[in-house]
């Protein structure tokens, strides 16, 4: 069928699914290997939502979204499609690049409330000659995920614009963000608290907690995890039980014991690294990590 022999209806009824039907696909970042097709199930939409788009970034109807993450990312598939849609909220889509330039002209022009990007991009606009001239001020709330926030351009960003950067971390088998800052508990540097309706745990080799301040292992629990990998069946079978990443402990609040799946970060030496998925430094050491690290000044530091 060709698509100009494609009919409109005026009614279209929605699918018959159940919450537990499998809904849509993502692929991971490939971090670790080739990119694997994440699985999540029609509920995993919804739990997104109600949990911290709701409860920690209070959106509304009268908001204006602005991701400069792709649809394609979990992150962003969230920010400019989910979490908008969930509330009746307006999108801000940019066609192409996005560079610091195009960022802040399409604030003024189009004015969002809540603006989403990385910790790069966010520094790549402090160091715009006249940023701070730029006129941000329909923005509420900034978030910043996909690496870790450095408290030096969280700083920076406050002063130059009066913006509170909430700085959190997710993953796409989680689909969105599990733990974030809050504005009303704001630790730059940090990845907050976790966010309501998800546990999380850092527990070392033998299963037990860690004292504060050690190295351990990070176990996540939220009904927004993926099903499975399409079609990788020795890589879906640990993956409810237990994906871990190396963490220090402290850099989270930790409710009761849990086991759950997803990626996470390791501080050491002031800073903190995201997305280092399923690699250990302890066990492993820089060599398997050079090509992970964004921010050569951490390299440097774990080398020291």
């Amino acid at each position: 069928m060709r698509a100009d022999e494609v009919q409109p209806d005026r009614e279209v009824g929605a699918a018959p699914t159940r919450k537990d039907d499998m809904a849509f696909w993502l692929y991971s970042s490939g971090s670790t290997g080739k990119p694997k097709a994440v699985v999540h199930l029609q509920h995993d939409i919804p739990y997104t939502c109600v949990t911290y788009a709701e409860q920690v970034l209070g959106i509304k109807e009268s908001d204006t979204t602005f991701s400069t993450t792709g649809l394609f990312h979990a992150y962003g598939f969230g920010n400019n499609l989910t979490f908008p849609y969930w509330v009746g909220a307006s999108t801000v889509l940019h066609a192409g690049r996005h560079t610091p330039q195009t960022v802040l002209d399409t604030i003024e022009q189009r004015k969002p409330t809540l603006f989403f990007s990385a910790p790069t991009l966010y520094n790549a606009i402090l160091n715009l000659e006249g940023a701070k001239s730029r006129n941000l001020s329909s923005i509420r709330h900034c978030v910043a995920a996909a690496e870790a926030l450095p408290a030096e351009v969280w700083r920076r960003w406050k002063d130059a614009f009066g913006l509170t950067i909430l700085d959190g971390v997710g993953s796409t088998e989680m689909l969105h963000i599990y733990c974030s800052n809050r504005l009303n508990e704001v630790k730059p540097g940090s990845s907050g608290k976790p966010v309501p309706g998800y546990e999380l745990k850092i527990l070392d080799e033998e299963g037990k907690p860690v004292p504060k301040g050690e190295a351990g292992d990070l176990y996540v629990k939220g009904d927004s995890a993926l099903a499975l990998y399409w079609a990788q069946h020795d890589k879906s079978k640990p993956a409810p039980a237990a994906f871990r990443t190396l963490i220090a402990s402290g850099t989270t609040s930790l409710p009761a014991p849990s086991q759950g799946r997803t990626a996470m970060l390791l501080r050491r030496c002031g800073f903190l690294l995201a997305q280092l998925v399923a690699l250990d430094l302890a066990r492993h050491g820089l060599r398997q990590l050079g090509h992970e690290l964004d921010h050569v000044r951490v390299l440097e530091a774990l080398q020291a």
